[in-house]
């Protein structure tokens, strides 16, 4: 299935970033299949997009706050874009984090983050930030993501980045898992929007959840 979202479609050029995450446009109206679909056309307009490789992209421009005094992003500034682009990849897929939150009761707290500094990104560079989710091993808890910074010369685009094409900035591996909000207590078991959200990759191998 081509998952692939266009980020500006005409009709909804004009909504706010808090319209696009309210919980009138996608909280508890998305409860069944026809709106979570509505909920991810929406959602694809200011979030991103999502290549037929499992790639989510999110579009960045370096600004004066995101660097250090020699013009160069702030190494810690790459943890909040690999939260941003992972919040706004389950909102692409229907479910905003908010909504996890209040019914689900869920957090998604990160457990294991490493990452590699390959090349400096700028003050007014254009960047993809991208996440890809991995397939969860049994009997483990974590939900694996692959993220990283990338540009290429076609980055104004919303099309379909080719690896060759890419320049690999920052690469990481970043382990989530899900805990009641309340206890605290691990869940072994995915609330089931969450589930369809990630839509977890096929295992390749008998110890990966099927």
């Amino acid at each position: 299935m081509r998952y692939r979202r266009r980020a500006r479609q005409a009709g909804y050029g004009r909504a706010s970033r808090q319209q696009l995450l309210s919980d009138d446009s996608v909280g508890s109206n998305a409860t069944t299949t026809d709106q979570r679909t509505q909920d991810r056309s929406i959602h694809s307009i200011w979030l991103g997009w999502e290549q037929e490789d499992g790639w989510f992209s999110l579009r960045k421009r370096v600004l004066p706050r995101d660097t250090d005094y020699a013009g160069i992003v702030w190494h810690g500034r790459y943890v909040d874009w690999f939260e941003e682009a992972r919040v706004a990849f389950l909102a692409f897929r229907g479910l905003a984090y908010e909504t996890l939150v209040k019914e689900h009761q869920c957090e998604t707290p990160v457990v294991h983050m490493s990452l590699n500094y390959r090349r400096p990104v700028r003050f007014g560079d254009d960047v993809l930030v991208q996440v890809r989710v991995q397939p969860r091993r049994r009997p483990s808890v974590r939900i694996p993501f692959l993220c990283r910074v990338i540009s290429t010369e076609h980055s104004s685009d919303t099309a379909d980045v080719a690896d060759e094409d890419a320049t690999v900035h920052v690469d990481a591996l970043v382990e989530l898992t899900t805990v009641e909000r309340d206890t605290g207590r691990v869940l072994r078991k995915l609330p089931r929007q969450l589930e369809e959200a990630l839509c977890l990759a096929r295992p390749s191998s008998p110890d990966a959840e099927p």
